[in-house]
């Protein structure tokens, strides 16, 4: 079997535009087979039939074209990448329970990456923590746990999840987001601690000093009420406060700190943070202690 290349247009007497055609000759053959042109990514497809323009003992002809014309047989290939999606196990909850999420991630092809989770949109002042964080590339389960949320105020909250890609395997997107809702429904304040006064406040910062330090006596100069954020600061003064710090042993100290306390939906005032004013020796420390 011989094959040449022409085009069409000398033969059908009009003008196309240049194409791959092939003529075969096929001596003492009746019948045309199936061939593919040399130009890449294309083929034509014919059906076993007489020749058209040619009788069978010329022993060749034009094929033309009763067959069907086929596509080009290459295939976009998507690079491997991953989904995430989140479900709630409980996510209405009353001021000071927890929240609780399952975010589930789905490869897709073959991809296989360990990834890192944050979660942004979070009312004041409750915090979050994912259990695993990060997860390796064989675990697709973390759990998402909201916590401190017995000052947030009642209301619904968009919860905003990344997961970002830190290893180096092949994947089409470095992170990807999903949504999840929080509801905080605010319970019947009881009648406790509903004023914050500077006695109990002060009994407050005295307690953290005898379960936190090593001893020493504190007063409240000032208190501040911020109704706006549930909250009230207040100024203090330590006298022989006695602490230790890791690398530098025991310190004794007197002077300025303050301390942040939050008003809960049941009624109670909390001290949720207390802090010396000592520059780079200062003591921040977080707690939750009622002021009663």
């Amino acid at each position: 079997m011989e094959l040449s290349r022409r085009t069409l247009a000398p033969l059908l007497g009009f003008f196309l535009l240049p194409i791959h055609t092939l003529l075969c000759s096929n001596i003492g053959g009746t019948h045309w087979k199936s061939l593919t042109t040399p130009a890449p990514l294309f083929a034509l497809d014919f059906a076993s039939q007489k020749s058209p323009l040619f009788p069978a003992t010329h022993g060749s002809g034009l094929f033309t074209l009763p067959g069907r014309f086929l596509r080009s047989q290459h295939r976009s290939v998507k690079p491997p990448d991953f989904s995430i999606s989140c479900t709630t196990s409980r996510n209405t909850i009353t001021a000071g329970q927890q929240a609780v999420y399952t975010v589930t991630v789905k490869p897709i092809g073959s991809w296989n990456n360990a990834l890192e989770f944050t979660v942004d949109g979070l009312p004041t002042p409750a915090t979050a923590q994912f259990s695993p964080n990060p997860i390796p590339g064989s675990n697709f389960v973390t759990t998402l746990t909201v916590s401190n949320t017995g000052a947030v105020l009642k209301g619904k909250y968009t919860l905003v999840i990344t997961a970002r890609v830190i290893t180096r395997n092949p994947t089409a997107s470095s992170r990807h987001r999903t949504k999840c809702s929080l509801r905080v429904i605010e319970t019947r304040a009881k009648s406790r601690g509903s004023t914050l006064t500077r006695a109990n406040a002060q009994a407050a910062v005295q307690t953290w000093i005898d379960s936190a330090m090593n001893g020493g006596s504190v007063t409240i100069s000032e208190l501040h009420l911020i109704p706006e954020n549930r909250s009230a600061e207040g100024y203090l003064k330590f006298k022989n406060l006695r602490y230790v710090l890791a690398d530098k042993g025991p310190r004794n100290y007197s002077g300025r700190g303050f301390a942040i306390f939050s008003h809960y939906v049941d009624g109670r005032w909390v001290l949720t943070q207390v802090a010396t004013a000592n520059g780079q020796q200062s003591i921040i420390q977080n707690t939750i202690i009622e002021a009663k």
